[in-house]
């Protein structure tokens, strides 16, 4: 998250438990004010509902794409203006075929110095040169808005991955993208770095995690942030690291404070982080939005009568500022489908 954006979008599930709230609504209201919050406002979504993810959003531009698990591409990858309506088709590159989830990721930044959106678009894939044991190496590419075409970035051969996940979601700091890797079925992270300007990949290590420890990365006041908790199985109480990442010196992490104890289910998991030291968590057991106050230590849920907050489960937020931006050839969309999304002003 952008520590500038004053809300935050979120995909939701679907799945409703109460029937008189339709699916292509948004849901405009201050983030877990326990009071009236004004009407259910009426958003026509601009793709395809069905396994649409939210790539990124820069200065009110937001940048999706829908990945189909049967034939294991991207059929779609777009640009959109939730406030002006309008919308740019991205033809996906040529490598966007026969992949699977996980093994690729999307980014989308403003380049400063040139003045252009971009949307990153990084896969890894087997080293083919390595004898005995294969590793994993990176393929990356570039579109460029001002440009309206795809540029392949050579990455070093030194560059290698063990085996293991990127997360889909990446988060930017600055002129850097970073992704989170995961290996050995979560219990070992790296991070992949990306310097928007010079085009150069970085990988280093992630602070170490005990067993049973999950964590999340986020953008805290415009420092890469590690959240790290305890995998929870059942109710308990913990508390949560937020460690800083520190490049002066090389990649080194530095704990800030640890925020808690907290009350956690097993299905309970950090989203995102606000600039003011927040924690915002989503339950899928018990489909609960929560917001950690670390000053309080208190644990907030929202509370409205224009949207019961008991209704979703959120699979990813990101930042979100609402502006009149926009790029070379978009157009004003008509309606074509819609996704539930909800935004939460921080």
């Amino acid at each position: 998250m952008d520590p500038s954006n004053d809300r935050v979008i979120i995909r939701c599930h679907p799945t409703l438990r109460h029937k008189h709230i339709s699916e292509d609504n948004i849901f405009n209201f201050p983030l877990f004010v326990c009071s009236e919050v004004g009407p259910v406002n009426k958003f026509d979504y601009p793709l395809l509902a069905s396994g649409m993810v939210l790539a990124g959003s820069v200065n009110g531009l937001v940048c999706l794409y829908s990945y189909n698990d049967k034939s294991k591409s991207i059929p779609c990858i777009g640009i959109w203006n939730p406030a002006t309506h309008r919308y740019k088709d991205v033809r996906p590159p040529l490598n966007a075929y026969n992949i699977k989830a996980g093994d690729f990721s999307f980014a989308f930044v403003f380049d400063s110095i040139k003045k252009d959106y971009k949307v990153i678009y990084i896969i890894k894939t087997r080293n083919k040169n390595k004898a005995n044991k294969p590793g994993q190496v990176l393929v990356a590419d570039v579109y460029s808005c001002n440009a309206r075409s795809w540029a392949h970035i050579n990455v070093s051969s030194s560059f290698e991955l063990e085996n293991g996940e990127l997360f889909k979601y990446a988060i930017t700091v600055g002129n850097r993208v970073y992704w989170n890797y995961s290996m050995a079925y979560g219990r070992k992270h790296d991070v992949i770095s990306f310097d928007i300007g010079h085009e150069v990949f970085r990988l280093f290590h992630a602070p170490d995690l005990l067993p049973r420890q999950k964590m999340a990365t986020g953008n805290l006041n415009n420092l890469l942030v590690c959240l790290v908790h305890e995998y929870c199985r059942d109710k308990t109480t913990t508390s949560v690291d937020v460690y800083a990442l520190n490049e002066t010196n090389g990649e080194t992490w530095n704990k800030m404070y640890t925020v808690g104890p907290i009350s956690l289910t097993r299905r309970m998991h950090i989203v995102q982080c606000f600039r003011n030291g927040d924690l915002f968590f989503s339950d899928y057991k018990e489909y609960r939005c929560l917001r950690f106050d670390p000053k309080t230590h208190a644990l907030l849920r929202s509370n409205s009568h224009a949207f019961d907050v008991d209704c979703l489960a959120v699979a990813y937020g990101i930042g979100y500022t609402q502006t009149l931006v926009s790029v070379m050839g978009m157009k004003h969309i008509e309606k074509n489908d819609c996704e539930r999304l909800l935004f939460i002003q921080s």
